[in-house]
């Protein structure tokens, strides 16, 4: 299947903050949405997007997993994911797509252990350290409908420029 770019919901709207629901179905729809979330992460620039922000009210996540930036981007999707064990903090500044020009620096675990199926319903195990765990950390609030601003400080608003 091909992924459809789609709207990105932005805050204020209140759909942000409702919290998804385990993913039963593991068809042709899940595979669809899966790709969809990938070519509208990639879309928009983003290392991250929740099924929520689409208006999909499941918990799927796709995150790009390059540890390169200078390497082609590497979406992976995390169905019904779960943190198993976090290990160390580290404060890194975030960003929303759903929040666009908003960043915050935001404390979370430096290393996650986490338990996600694909989309053929297989179990996987995995850890994630870095950049890639805050990514994973941070969609999957998306899922429990929280956003990055309710756990940031030093909230950065986007700059506005005007004409003299």
């Amino acid at each position: 299947m091909t992924g459809r770019v789609q709207p990105i919901l932005r805050y204020p709207d209140t759909r942000l903050l409702k919290p998804s629901k385990r993913v039963d179905d593991y068809g042709a729809a899940l595979v669809q949405l899966i790709d969809d979330l990938a070519a509208t992460m990639l879309a928009s620039d983003g290392i991250g997007l929740a099924a929520p922000q689409i208006g999909v009210y499941q918990r799927v996540v796709v995150c790009d997993l390059r540890t390169d930036p200078e390497a082609p981007p590497e979406p992976a999707a995390f169905v019904n994911p779960v943190i198993l064990a976090r290990r160390g903090t580290i404060t890194w500044e975030e960003g929303c797509l759903s929040i666009p020009g908003f960043t915050g620096e935001v404390t979370r675990a430096e290393e996650v252990d986490i338990l996600y199926e694909n989309s053929n319903q297989i179990a996987r195990h995995g850890t994630l350290q870095g950049l890639q765990a805050v990514c994973l950390q941070h969609e999957i609030d998306h899922l429990d409908g929280e956003l990055f601003i309710g756990k940031a400080k030093n909230i950065q608003a986007p700059k506005r420029y005007f004409r003299p």
